[in-house]
């Protein structure tokens, strides 16, 4: 679904966008951007509806265009340990720009509607970046350690945990609404399902 919404207390009234849409493609994960146009690609087992969010700069409340955000729906039962809220704002966990300016962390956090303070995602299209002489590592994915940042702008809740709990974490058996900690850092991702994010943040070394 691609909507336009926006928060009550802005006095701004929801509205469908006119966009012309298209079934995409499931791969690569996250955003490609090609001559016609930005193909959207997120994974979710246990969600029952997605919507995209556009806004035409990076400070809109009033989505239309070149920034993106999601909106992911599905139970909430946090002894199973689901975690779905389409109250919340979430940014695509393969993003490769993400605008701050308006973000407050109380309003991530809260289960209310956080979209006047949410983190609106760019659409970046890296065909002319300047690597610099960077390129690929090309790392056998068993030789790699992924590490997640969940600082204050990058934190779980907005992202892996607010699209799908149960597949990007690893959760306590026993006790579903508990991580698995592994890691030391109060939790540990799943790693086969973070494949796409190493792809897209594309590791690199200078040489």
């Amino acid at each position: 679904m691609v909507t336009s919404m926006a928060a009550a207390d802005r006095g701004i009234t929801p509205a469908a966008l006119d966009l012309d849409t298209e079934p995409g493609s499931t791969h690569p994960l996250g955003t490609a951007v090609s001559r016609d146009g930005v193909n959207f690609s997120i994974f979710s087992e246990g969600a029952t509806e997605v919507t995209l969010l556009l806004f035409d700069h990076a400070s809109a409340i009033e989505p239309a265009g070149t920034y993106y955000a999601f909106r992911v729906d599905g139970p909430w039962n946090a002894s199973t340990g689901y975690r779905f809220n389409p109250n919340k704002v979430l940014i695509g966990p393969y993003a490769r720009g993400i605008y701050k300016g308006l973000w407050n962390r109380a309003a991530a956090a809260g289960p209310d509607d956080n979209l006047a303070t949410s983190m609106p995602c760019a659409v970046v299209d890296t065909a002319d970046y300047d690597w610099e002489g960077d390129r690929p590592l090309k790392r056998p994915f068993h030789e790699s350690i992924i590490h997640t940042d969940e600082g204050d702008e990058f934190g779980p809740t907005e992202s892996f945990r607010g699209l799908d709990n149960r597949t990007f974490y690893l959760l306590d058996p026993n006790n579903p609404s508990a991580y698995a900690n592994y890691s030391g850092a109060g939790g540990s991702t799943k790693a086969p399902f973070l494949r796409g994010a190493k792809t897209a943040r594309r590791s690199s070394t200078r040489r």
